[in-house]
């Protein structure tokens, strides 16, 4: 399970940063998440920009902590659910993205320390909610691939619903 969460937050950083990777293993979820996110990431971007731009991100540890501290704020009520990990690993792309807008370049060694604190932090929180509820493979996959009439309504009321409390975390 921390191959698959790790292979999804990897993903994640270089789909959001622009990176061009070659898939070298086509990982369904992968897959499913870049479909998901591909319409709604700039959407997503400018709803929390306010929050994102209050932000000075000077290194992979202030990332990291940014990070935490917020997911740790979409969990607070400790109920989990695929539409919370995927914007919890959608926003650590962006948080990624974040860093590299401050000046901060994404080497090799910072996306790693990205990725295995974003990785740990999934892994020691919900990998229990993740196996109970079917894994990357079938859960996600299968939440995320059945027809939603209004799947970019229903992408967006999370991040509404979640992420504004940013504002009140990070007072500008």
């Amino acid at each position: 399970m921390e191959n698959h969460t790790f292979i999804m937050v990897q993903s994640s950083l270089n789909f959001v940063c622009g990176r061009t990777v070659p898939k070298i293993h086509h990982f369904k979820p992968v897959l499913v998440f870049e479909n998901i996110a591909r319409p709604i990431q700039d959407e997503i971007e400018e709803k929390i920009a306010p929050f994102l731009n209050s932000l000075e991100i000077k290194s992979t540890e202030a990332a990291c902590d940014t990070f935490g501290r917020v997911v740790d704020s979409v969990f607070a009520d400790g109920k989990a659910n695929w539409g919370r990990l995927f914007t919890t690993i959608l926003f650590g792309g962006i948080i990624a993205k974040k860093l590299q807008m401050c000046g901060v370049p994404l080497t090799q060694s910072n996306e790693d320390q990205l990725i295995h604190y974003i990785t740990a932090y999934i892994t020691s929180t919900k990998s229990e909610w993740i196996v109970e509820n079917g894994g990357w493979e079938y859960g996600f996959v299968k939440h995320f691939e059945r027809p939603f009439h209004n799947m970019k309504i229903r992408i967006m009321d999370l991040f509404k619903n979640y992420y504004p409390p940013f504002w009140l975390i990070f007072p500008v």
